[in-house]
């Protein structure tokens, strides 16, 4: 199963950024990294939210679950709890684009029984982009997977690269692009007033049709501080992020490949879930 992620060739249709600051603030960012937002790594400690700590040949990884994609933290506590990932490698590495993990058939002791024959319910919510070490869901292609339903195991964690004001650009011009085409096919096939016949942008306008802003001002400062691979934005169900460890996803991310299949095998041992109360007991104890 291969992560897609490309944009789709659809006719251009210019779109206007009503906030033009965006690029102001965006270019600052790159030379100043003074305005940072909190980090999520601040919130380990609060005892209602759910970890993953995966125990891995180059050292401990820590993944917070997030609350509101709770079909996919629950399928991946199952998955945790029946000992699912424990020998699984990472099976897939693009550098300065992710890691991916989480597929049955990577274990040295594989058997076809631990082979998932589901999906999962998509829960792409836009207020999660994928800056580096975002988790997410790996899914089939478009073409044979309309409604972007998830993998039921394998998931991956963003390293990407650098991001650009205009690459936030192309992204949103691409993703209000899409919906603009949804709408053509249904202009395509309306039935004219032969008397009064309208254009495609009175049919939009009709329909209520409004370009989004995907990108306000902290996703853009999120991305300027960061790093990730936008291009996935709100494509892809991303379901947690790394709070530890991402030292070590990072050399994950630099071992050698051939196509995108790693040269050294790095195998997730096995993974526990705690609460940050548990989490919290823990480190008092020792």
């Amino acid at each position: 199963m291969k992560i897609v992620g490309y944009l789709f060739c659809i006719p251009y249709i210019s779109i206007v950024f009503q906030d033009n600051i965006k690029k102001i603030i965006f270019c600052s960012l790159i030379f100043s990294m003074i305005l940072l937002f909190p980090s999520c790594e601040n919130d380990r400690g609060s005892e209602t939210k759910t970890y993953a700590i995966m125990e891995t040949e180059l050292g401990e990884v820590m993944i917070m679950l997030y609350d509101d994609t709770p079909i996919h933290k629950a399928n991946f506590i199952e998955n945790v709890n029946k000992g699912l990932y424990n020998g699984v490698s990472f099976h897939r590495i693009i550098r300065d684009f992710m890691v991916q993990t989480g597929d049955p058939q990577s274990k040295a002791d594989f058997e076809d029984g631990e082979l998932l024959d589901y999906s999962l319910k998509a829960e792409i919510l836009e207020r999660y982009i994928h800056t580096a070490g975002k988790v997410g869901a790996a899914r089939k292609p478009d073409d044979i997977n309309p409604e972007k339903n998830s993998s039921a195991s394998q998931f991956y964690i963003v390293t990407g690269k650098s991001v650009t004001y205009s690459e936030l650009e192309a992204t949103e011009l691409a993703l209000n692009n899409s919906r603009r085409a949804a709408i053509y096919d249904e202009f395509q096939n309306f039935e004219q007033d032969p008397y009064a016949e309208i254009d495609f942008e009175t049919f939009l306008a009709s329909k209520g049709y409004e370009d989004k802003e995907y990108y306000d001002q902290e996703k853009i400062r999120a991305y300027a501080r960061k790093g990730g691979a936008p291009h996935l934005d709100f494509q892809y169900t991303i379901f947690g992020e790394i709070v530890k460890g991402m030292d070590i996803i990072q050399q994950i991310e630099l071992i050698p490949t051939e196509g995108d299949r790693p040269a050294q095998i790095v195998r997730i041992h096995k993974v526990e879930i705690l609460t940050g109360k548990q989490l919290k007991e823990r480190s008092q104890e020792s």
